[in-house]
């Protein structure tokens, strides 16, 4: 989809009005070049009852009255509806950058887990902070071309009437200057496609630097590679396009600007002596030349913008149909009744992004009672991971089937079941607040368990919004368990959530937060390397490379 195609779809009547006005201010502006020529030049036979009369207006004055009337009624006119379609067009645009950021939200809402890091964080971030943005300074300019462009074909009009050849000569001179000036941008374009491409490894780097200064602080030598080898050199990188594509715009520009007194020079100096014109012919072509300088500048000037703007709406799209929507029933309906999960010959594949086999897991076989705790537990690489994102149905099975009691998931109802299930992964993020509705009973409860969880001192809860999410990673973890409790699921999985905390809450957390949930009619699912607790699962899934080797009770459950 182009840009003017976003824009006109976003409100066509508007646009469609702001474009006539700005078509009609833009006649009205041609209109000035012979008004004020004729005033200076002497009227054509139907002027001349304008030249007639002198007054007196506020102390000034005022020869031609009349003629100055229709100029000040013109300058009026023209400031009114350009002003107009300017403002129209405006507000637009930015309806226009909601819309695109609305969608985008809502895209990555849509999609599915997988393809969202498929994608990567680094472009999706970059798509949000500087595509969007260079894409709506590219419709921002689309009024200004506009009403240019308009203002533009008026004087050329004027100048079809003056003298054709003067005519024939400028066009020809501007499309010669279009031609230079678009070769230009389209050199300027690939440098700004290469830099946009460094803009997401810088990205990425910069995420590097932030979530690994830990890392990053115990090893001065990494530190100083990854500062210099990495960061610099992507950072190098996107300033070295932006320096050549940024030259090659100013250097158009410069000769967009000149381009009009080049041909003024022509006309004047070496055009005149070859084509029969008065003086009045003249001055009035250089008169028009001089106001074109200005609504030329604001087309080149917009040309460039849009030529960025280009750029970042391809990479845009890009990341968007990366993004697909999950190809799932998005209504949330009532689950029926379980009694427990169960998996049967479940496989799962990930997609390399060179197109070869990922890692699988499974088949695997297994089932996990309603009211029950159950551990996973393997080595790292071992698909714990993989296999919790099957239980929480962040992902359907290429092969075998889920079932929760005797329904078996698939994409009609996998929204539905998703409603159960509450998770911490290792990887979680903490809102800064509650998304779920306040009342009095429910601030009790979230008191209770700041409480218990050992909060109280350190967080408070006001209009549903934390005081602070800057605890340590031992707290956060507890105000995440905070929220689930809340959130009042039939079944929790809790990925190393105890791996932050210290020995007290710890032995908290398996030998009371876990019976409690059961005790409830929960279903807890646990991954964990914690072997002193394991006695306190029900079952114990053994993961490893990708295979369910052992699905087994703990040895204190069998005595």
């Amino acid at each position: 989809m182009s840009l003017f195609e976003l824009f006109s779809r976003q409100a066509p009547n508007k646009v469609f009005l702001s474009i006539l006005l700005g078509i009609v201010s833009g006649i009205a502006y041609a209109l000035l070049i012979p008004l004020v020529t004729s005033a200076i030049g002497g009227p054509p036979d139907m002027l001349e009852e304008l030249h007639s009369s002198t007054r007196t207006l506020l102390g000034l004055e005022v020869r031609q009255f009349k003629f100055a009337q229709l100029f000040l009624f013109l300058c009026l006119f023209i400031m009114c509806t350009k002003g107009l379609s300017q403002v129209m067009l405006a507000h637009v645009s930015l309806d226009l950058t909601t819309s695109i950021r609305s969608s985008f939200y809502q895209r990555i809402t849509d999609t599915s887990v997988d393809a969202l890091e498929k994608v990567g964080m680094s472009r999706v971030n970059t798509a949000i902070t500087t595509d969007i943005a260079r894409i709506v300074d590219g419709v921002r300019v689309i009024p200004e071309l506009l009403v240019a462009s308009v203002t533009i074909l008026g004087l050329l009009g004027f100048l079809a009437y003056l003298n054709a050849s003067f005519l024939k000569f400028i066009i020809e001179a501007m499309v010669f200057g279009v031609v230079v000036y678009q070769s230009l941008m389209r050199i300027s374009r690939r440098h700004f496609e290469h830099s946009r491409k460094k803009m997401d490894e810088l990205q990425e780097s910069i995420r590097g630097l932030i979530f690994g200064a830990k890392d990053l602080k115990l090893n001065a030598r990494k530190s100083r590679v990854f500062h210099d080898d990495l960061l610099l050199v992507n950072e190098d990188a996107v300033r070295r396009s932006d320096k050549k594509a940024a030259s090659v715009i100013r250097l158009a520009t410069s000769f967009g600007d000149m381009i009009s007194f080049l041909v003024i020079g022509s006309v004047t100096f070496v055009l005149a002596n070859y084509v029969k014109a008065t003086r009045e012919q003249l001055v009035g072509t250089v008169m028009v030349l001089l106001y074109l300088a200005g609504p030329l500048g604001v087309v080149m000037n917009a040309i460039s913008m849009i030529t960025v703007s280009r750029v970042s709406l391809r990479k845009f799209n890009a990341v968007f149909d990366a993004l697909p929507p999950e190809d799932i029933n998005h209504a949330v309906t009532e689950p029926a009744p379980w009694n427990d999960i169960s998996f049967n010959r479940v496989a799962y594949r990930h997609q390399a992004a060179d197109a070869s086999e990922g890692f699988q897991i499974g088949p695997v076989d297994f089932t996990i009672p309603k009211a029950s705790i159950t551990f996973i537990v393997g080595g790292n690489g071992s698909g714990k991971s993989t296999l919790a994102k099957l239980l929480t149905l962040h992902q359907l099975p290429d092969t075998g089937d889920i079932r929760f009691g005797g329904v078996r998931i698939d994409k009609s109802n996998i929204k539905s079941y998703r409603q159960a299930i509450s998770a911490i992964y290792s990887d979680y993020f903490l809102f800064d607040r509650l998304l779920i509705e306040q009342h009095e009973e429910r601030r009790q409860e979230i008191g209770r368990y700041l409480d218990e969880l050992k909060l109280a001192s350190k967080v408070s809860i006001m209009d549903g919004r934390f005081s602070t999410t800057k605890l340590s990673d031992g707290q956060k973890r507890r105000l995440a368990l905070l929220v689930a409790f809340l959130d009042d699921k039939d079944i929790y999985l809790f990925d190393e959530w105890a791996a932050d905390q210290d020995p007290a809450f710890k032995d908290v957390f398996y030998r009371s937060v876990l019976p409690d949930l059961k005790a409830r009619g929960k279903t807890v699912i646990v991954i964990s390397h914690d072997d002193r607790y394991f006695n306190v699962a029900d079952q114990i899934l053994v993961m490893e490379s990708g295979t369910l080797t052992t699905c087994a009770v703990p040895a204190q459950r069998r005595a």
